[in-house]
């Protein structure tokens, strides 16, 4: 009674742990299956199944090679078949395969044959794994040309790109070396960032990474002066950024050469000195242009003034004398008009009417109409006719742009000496 009780209770037990096994068997996502020794299929969960929509009778004994799974492809069949004798043989068996889902669309997956070993350590049974490791190997791919493409951007960049570690030079693309006159990466792996700094800006250079590799703000953009590798100076700017490289905190550098536009603003602020150097002396140059022209005038008006007093000093007196003295009418009047003229030169009236374009004549004429003399007095006065003398006054009138209005001319000369 107690061995019926006993032989039950592992009865149940046994069924108990074989719909546990069934149960992980066939809800696990992983594609199993159980096959003999010599490759015949035995089981196969349910996933397996239903990827290449098989059902269990399909595949129940065959040989695992020439399954729905594998028979896509002949060098994977082969691959299996010797994968199976070597699994047999004890050894645990990993490789990648490929296969066909349903939809027609093709799975990358990571494939094992494991042995199950029995008494004296012979494999009783395989145990066939496949692990779907399609999206995995599709991100990686994804990862792989992103990463192509940000190298090759890298490498292409009219910009120079530098990976800083440690303060020292870990990675610098091909425009870098060709910035400072490197030719291979290697002359420059492991050396400090100073190396491409002049010495005038190492202090600054080292102080803005020292601060960025601690963390603390600092410019995360400026201007430095470099060294090329023959000692040619070149001005730089940089754009700096805390990046994980390798798991490791680095800095990555843009590095822009701005040297010819260094040169143009040095150029624009000679020239603009320059400029400012030109307008301050022509500045000067205009006062002194002016002060000339104010002596200019100053010795003009002087000299204006030493003519009136020489002449009402020294001639007009005697003028006086000989009107005074025993001259007759025509000597009188020749006087009278030395007196006038040498007064109209005084005057401003002849420097007002010689703008007019008269000739010495007409403004003979025109200084005897202003004093009232008529055509009959001036014709006499002249020893010319009284038709020039109306000649000369239509020249006179039409010269002082009078000849067609009915100003008097008489008025109008007197006018202009005011």
């Amino acid at each position: 009674m107690d061995d019926i009780t006993a032989s039950g209770m592992s009865k149940e037990a046994l069924l108990e742990r074989e719909r546990r096994f069934r149960a992980i068997f066939d809800h696990t996502f992983q594609f199993m299956g159980l096959l003999t020794p010599g490759g015949e299929v035995l089981e196969a969960n349910r996933a397996a199944l239903a990827f290449v929509g098989a059902r269990e009778e399909d595949v129940m004994g065959r040989k695992f090679w020439m399954t729905p799974w594998w028979c896509h492809s002949r060098k994977l069949m082969n691959i299996l078949r010797n994968a199976v004798r070597e699994a047999a043989c004890g050894r645990l068996v990993r490789f990648e395969a490929t296969h066909v889902s349903l939809e027609g669309r093709l799975h990358y997956f990571d494939f094992s044959l494991k042995p199950v070993l029995g008494e004296e350590d012979r494999p009783i049974f395989l145990i066939a794994e496949g692990r779907d490791v399609t999206e995995r190997r599709e991100a990686e791919a994804l990862l792989r040309e992103s990463e192509e493409r940000y190298r090759i951007a890298i490498e292409k960049s009219n910009d120079g790109v530098a990976v800083i570690k440690d303060g020292l030079h870990f990675y610098v693309n091909e425009r870098f070396l060709k910035m400072f006159g490197y030719e291979s990466i290697g002359e420059i792996a492991g050396q400090p960032i100073t190396t491409i700094v002049h010495p005038d800006d190492r202090r600054m250079v080292s102080d803005c990474n020292k601060k960025r590799r601690n963390g603390a703000k600092s410019p995360s953009r400026y201007e430095f002066k470099g060294i090329r590798k023959d000692g040619t100076a070149i001005h730089i700017e940089v754009s700096v950024s805390a990046i994980k490289y390798f798991g490791d905190f680095a800095l990555l550098s843009y590095l822009r050469d701005i040297t010819d536009r260094k040169l143009a603003e040095e150029a624009l602020k000679t020239r603009e000195e320059e400029l400012r150097f030109q307008s301050r002396n022509l500045k000067e140059a205009n006062i002194a242009l002016r002060a000339l022209a104010r002596h200019i005038e100053e010795n003009k008006q002087e000299l204006e003034r030493n003519i009136v007093l020489n002449l009402r000093t020294l001639v007009f007196p005697y003028i006086e004398k000989m009107q005074k003295s025993n001259l007759n009418i025509r000597q009188g009047m020749f006087m009278e008009v030395i007196e006038r003229n040498l007064s109209n030169i005084i005057s401003p009236f002849l420097k007002k009417i010689s703008h007019f374009g008269l000739t010495p004549t007409e403004m003979h004429i025109a200084g005897l109409i202003k004093d009232g003399r008529k055509t009959k007095e001036i014709a006499e006065s002249l020893h010319i006719s009284r038709r020039a003398v109306e000649v000369h006054r239509y020249n006179i009138r039409k010269k002082l742009k009078i000849n067609k209005n009915r100003h008097n001319l008489c008025a109008f000369l007197v006018s202009m000496n005011g």
